[in-house]
């Protein structure tokens, strides 16, 4: 077990980097829109689509607020999601869950990098420590059952 805080936005960068990383199974993310952070990056749908070509089980979920910047300025996360439709689910929250404003990634159900609010660089990383994580993935669990399709995705995938 270990936990690493972080007060900048380059050593959340970082964190997330390093979990994905880790990822083997599943790579559970909530974002307000994805405009913070590597996610977009070639690296981070990389280190994502290795993580699914290894293991044909291993699942991606992507729940957001919005998803405007995600589908015009994720080009990598949208061909990943286009490739691997069996494997990756690209989410919008429902109305009444847009006032939870603390982003978070959960890999494998025992790692987690969170940053305490959205506007804000500070979080932590946590590994190996499903204790920690346990109440981000019932707040996940909770989003994704009200959420749906994100509009003009699946559009995209024609």
């Amino acid at each position: 077990m270990s936990v690493d805080h972080f007060n900048s936005y380059a050593a959340f960068d970082a964190s997330v980097i390093a979990l994905l990383g880790q990822a083997e199974s599943s790579i559970r993310i909530f974002d307000v829109d994805l405009t913070i952070g590597p996610l977009a990056s070639a690296r981070a749908a990389e280190m994502m689509a290795t993580m699914l070509h290894r293991n044909a089980r291993a699942e991606v979920t992507v729940l957001l607020h919005q998803s405007r910047h995600m589908v015009t300025e994720c080009p990598r996360l949208v061909t990943l999601y286009q490739r691997r439709t069996h494997q990756i689910q690209i989410l919008q929250t429902s109305p009444r869950h847009q006032e939870f404003l603390q982003p978070f990634m959960l890999v494998d159900g025992e790692h987690l990098v969170t940053r305490f609010h959205a506007d804000h660089p500070r979080g932590k990383l946590c590994l190996d420590d499903p204790a920690e994580a346990v109440p981000f993935q019932l707040r996940f669990d909770e989003l994704r059952e009200a959420a749906t399709p994100v509009p003009g995705l699946a559009m995209l995938n024609i």
